[in-house]
Parts: C-alpha cells; sequence; structure tokens
C-alpha cells in the first residue's frame, strides 16, 4: 500500500470517502425525518414520548442495522464522482503520462473496497448482534400496546417434547408473557410470564391446574412465583425463537447449522439462507467499487457522466433486488443456497473483477 505515501493516493481516498459520507449523512438524515414524522402519531398514542438521547440511540441502531445497503451504495457514489472528476479534468491523463500505470492509480479504490468489505463482516460478527438486540427494545416498547391487546399465540416444543404455548416474548424483560406448559392434556401451568434465562425458569403468578374428570378442572396450588427446574429448553430451539437468525452473529450462525444430510425443516431452512446471506453481502462493497471504474476511466470527448450514476445506482438495485428474490428462494427450500445466494452474486464478481483486471 504504497499509494499512502503519494499525495496523489491519500487524494483518492479522501474525495471519495467525503462523498460517500456526504451521500450517508444527507440521504439517512432524510430518512430519520421522515420516519420519524411518520411515527410520531404512535410516539403520543402510546405516551412513550421519545428524547433525544433515545432518538439518537435507536437512529444510530437502524443505521447499523441496514449499514449492508447504505454503504455500498455510498462508495459506488463515492467512486464515480472522483473518478468523473479526474477524468473530466484531465488529471488521470496527466498522472499516466508521468509515467504512473492506471492499475496503480486505481489501488486506493480496490483497497477501500476490500477494506470496507472486511469492516462489514466484523460488523455482522460483533455489532448487529448487540444492535439488533437494542433495536428489538424499542420496537417492544413502541408496540407494547399491540402485544397486550393481540390475538396470536405461539408454541415452543420442549426437551421432554411437551408443549409451551405463549402470547409473545418480551425482549425489554427477557421473559415469555401469557404461558401455559402443558405436562399432559390432564396437567398444565398457567403463568402471567415465564423467565427462561433464569437458572432454573422462574415463573411469576402460577396457577396449577388439573384435571378430575372430562368435565371438571381444578386449581391445585397457586404461586407469585415458582421456579421449574423441571422445563428444559432447547438451546438451538430457544435461539431461533428469542433471537432471529439475522441478529445472531456469523460464529453462532455456523455452529447452529444442520448438517446438508439432515432433512431441513423451514426453521433450519431459514438460518442456512440467513447464514450465506450475511456472508454474501458484505462483497458488495467490493462490487460497488469495481463495477463503474471502466466506465469511469474511459476517455472520450462526450464523457456520459449522467449515464454512469444511472447506470452505477439502478445496477446497485437490481443487484439487491436478486440477493433479496436468491434469499428467499433459499429460505423457501427450492434452491440451495450455496447456488441462490452465491451463484449470482459469483458472476457479478467474477464479470466485473474480469473488466477491472483487462483495464489498460
Amino acid at each position: 500500500m504504497t499509494f499512502f505515501k503519494q499525495i496523489w493516493g491519500r487524494y483518492f481516498l479522501v474525495e471519495t470517502l467525503k462523498v460517500a459520507l456526504l451521500f450517508l449523512v444527507c440521504f439517512y438524515g432524510l430518512y430519520m425525518m421522515i420516519d420519524y414524522t411518520n411515527h410520531s402519531t404512535a410516539h403520543h398514542a402510546s405516551q412513550q414520548k421519545m428524547q433525544w438521547l433515545s432518538f439518537a440511540e435507536y437512529y444510530a441502531c437502524e443505521f447499523i442495522l441496514r449499514s449492508e445497503v447504505l454503504i455500498p451504495f455510498a462508495l459506488l457514489l463515492g467512486t464515480i464522482k472522483t473518478l468523473c472528476k479526474l477524468n473530466t479534468n484531465n488529471e488521470l491523463i496527466a498522472m499516466m503520462a508521468g509515467g504512473i500505470p492506471i492499475h496503480t492509480l486505481l489501488k486506493p479504490y480496490l483497497f477501500v473496497g476490500l477494506a470496507f468489505t472486511g469492516l462489514m463482516y466484523l460488523n455482522n460478527e460483533f455489532v448487529v448482534p448487540v444492535v439488533a438486540k437494542e433495536r428489538k427494545y424499542f420496537d417492544d416498547l413502541r408496540a407494547s400496546r399491540k402485544n397486550a391487546n393481540g390475538h396470536g399465540a405461539q408454541h415452543l416444543l420442549l426437551a421432554d417434547q411437551t408443549i409451551l404455548i405463549y402470547h409473545h416474548y418480551d425482549s425489554v424483560k427477557e421473559q415469555f408473557v401469557d404461558v401455559y406448559w402443558l405436562r399432559s392434556t390432564d396437567d398444565f401451568f398457567r403463568m402471567e410470564a415465564l423467565q427462561p434465562h433464569s437458572k432454573p425458569p422462574l415463573g411469576l403468578i402460577v396457577d396449577h391446574i388439573v384435571r378430575e374428570s372430562p368435565e371438571k378442572r381444578s386449581l391445585q396450588a397457586s404461586y407469585s412465583e415458582r421456579q421449574f427446574p423441571e422445563i428444559s429448553f432447547q438451546q438451538k430451539t430457544l435461539a431461533d425463537t428469542v433471537i432471529p437468525p439475522e441478529g445472531m452473529p456469523l460464529t453462532e450462525l455456523w455452529e447452529v447449522l444442520p448438517s446438508a444430510k439432515d432433512t431441513h425443516t423451514e426453521k433450519d431452512a431459514r438460518l442456512m439462507a440467513t447464514f450465506h446471506r450475511k456472508l454474501a453481502l458484505p462483497w458488495l462493497c467490493l462490487l460497488a467499487v469495481i463495477a463503474p471504474i471502466p466506465w469511469c476511466i474511459r476517455f472520450s470527448r462526450n464523457f456520459p457522466a449522467a449515464l454512469i450514476y444511472a447506470g452505477g445506482v439502478f445496477g446497485l438495485v437490481a443487484t439487491y433486488i436478486l440477493m433479496d428474490a436468491s434469499h428467499v428462494l433459499a429460505r423457501r427450500q427450492l434452491l440451495d443456497p450455496l447456488w441462490a445466494i452465491w451463484g449470482p452474486l459469483g458472476i457479478l464478481l467474477i464479470t466485473f473483477g474480469w473488466r477491472y483486471w483487462r483495464i489498460r
């Protein structure tokens, strides 16, 4: 990375990152205003006025979760803007005439693409899992009334094959709400809340009900709190219920991936599709940098800058749509995730990588 020692190398980096940062500030600032305006009625209706600190924390979490989309777009625009400016001002020609090969001039952009690809992997591994919990915390606060009045019920199969039926999982208090534990058709517990992460699990406001005859059920006992050492959660199932795969780090996803020989359930397919998607999307940072370069450095009297911007933006949008469609095919088990997700991305990387390599 000798270009760091050169004035032109540092200039290329600074100009690219300046444009990328400007896009992020302007675009995301506009998104924040629109989103907050649309949800301001919900905030007042639930009597949960968002304070400035909570406002900043919420949208910081939102930015990190959406960075897999925002960062490649920012790099795309930064690359196009800087190279088009250098081209139209004939600065690239002047430096090439001075003996600097074009591939050397393009090394800062290759470095930026690879560096942000690595940063996105670190983001998926260490930052996104923490932020996903915080985001769910805010969403649960916002939707607390809706959850309280909802009609849905969910179930969870325990390690001993008994069934836990609950209304919803409250990530704020880290507990299941409105719970029935069915030990059998004649013996069950009703709880206001169950805290699965306690050792052993702890039930709050518990009623023990048994069936004495087909027509009669009786209350055997009531407790304000009761420990349930007999409840044993399957850790993988509990993790899938409490934390969606999208909020899990890559290493944890790898550990819970099903074997390729197993018959995959819908949850297994979701795990595999999410794992491959989280592995694949960071490479869009590199793709967003190298894909427009061959067009940006074409020397022409009528330089089509507007077409390059339009083609770059719509091309990246089409790539995201293709990746989302591939993710759906993998989740629905219509295609193997390896082929569904890595196939289209591999074709794009090979195609544009070859064009980049052939630049003279």
